[in-house]
């Protein structure tokens, strides 16, 4: 049987403003969710508080596998949500593919996985490895070779550290990106490393329980990153803090020197 059961969830973190981060799904009779609304709330003519669907997710689960009785699913599709067509499916924005490790498996022995993501619109292509509790651990991005015509690895990120409190509701507290190559392993020192801070911009207590403390009045994280340009033997360092929405997007970047800032974009 096939059960629709609806509910709506919000982070722990998020207030009642525009910038919520806001879903609802629908279940299955195994508990997993098949389908998932993403939205923000809005205050209708009525000043009611009232729900605005943005996309539509769609996932796969297998029945009667490993796979998907463990609740992972082998494909997810993001669309465009439409309110003039019937089933309110617009555009396909994202398509996620479970895709195998080396030795064939689709789960490793630490039960991670590896993920294949399209960005249809936008035209970009990466891969993710996630943990055991679906976190990011890794991403490569790469772009289409110009000779070749196929897929090549460019950059890999690693999510180095999911330490103390951020880490339990899945924020990392560090990561590196450094150059690849064609096979997606790490080639040379860091390009860029990046460090959680509070919203005053100050360094993160990892063991302070509260939370509110990390996401400003938007429900954005911040996080102080250092560039290395390296050219001719020559190290240049470049300093900026990045504020990110309860997605992981980049919404604002401020270029500077320690804690100052002299320039921004956004």
């Amino acid at each position: 049987g096939y059960l629709v059961l609806t509910k709506q969830s919000k982070h722990v973190f998020a207030k009642i403003n525009a910038q919520d981060l806001t879903w609802q799904e629908s279940v299955d009779n195994a508990g997993r969710p098949v389908v998932r609304y993403d939205g923000v709330l809005e205050l209708n003519d009525k000043r009611e508080i009232v729900f605005t669907p943005e996309t539509i997710g769609e996932s796969s689960f297998g029945f009667g596998d490993d796979i998907g009785m463990a609740k992972i699913s082998e494909r997810g599709l993001t669309y465009i949500y439409d309110e003039n067509v019937e089933d309110k499916k617009g555009d396909l924005f994202k398509a996620f593919d479970l895709v195998p490790f080396e030795d064939g498996r689709l789960v490793d022995d630490k039960g991670r996985t590896k993920m294949k993501a399209n960005n249809f619109k936008q035209h970009l292509r990466w891969f993710l490895l996630k943990d055991n509790r679906g976190r990011d651990l890794t991403r490569w991005d790469g772009a289409l070779g110009i000779n070749t015509g196929k897929f090549e690895l460019e950059t890999i990120t690693d999510l180095n550290s999911y330490s103390g409190i951020p880490g339990k509701i899945g924020i990392p507290t560090t990561s590196t990106l450094s150059v690849t190559d064609l096979k997606g392993n790490a080639q040379g020192q860091p390009i860029s490393n990046s460090d959680l801070l509070d919203k005053q911009g100050n360094c993160v207590d990892i063991n302070d329980t509260d939370i509110a403390k990390l996401f400003d009045y938007r429900g954005r994280i911040r996080y102080q990153a250092d560039d290395y340009i390296r050219y001719k033997g020559q190290t240049a360092l470049r300093q900026k803090q990045e504020y990110k929405d309860g997605h992981g997007l980049l919404e604002e970047r401020h270029f500077g020197r320690g804690r100052k800032v002299i320039s921004s974009m956004r």
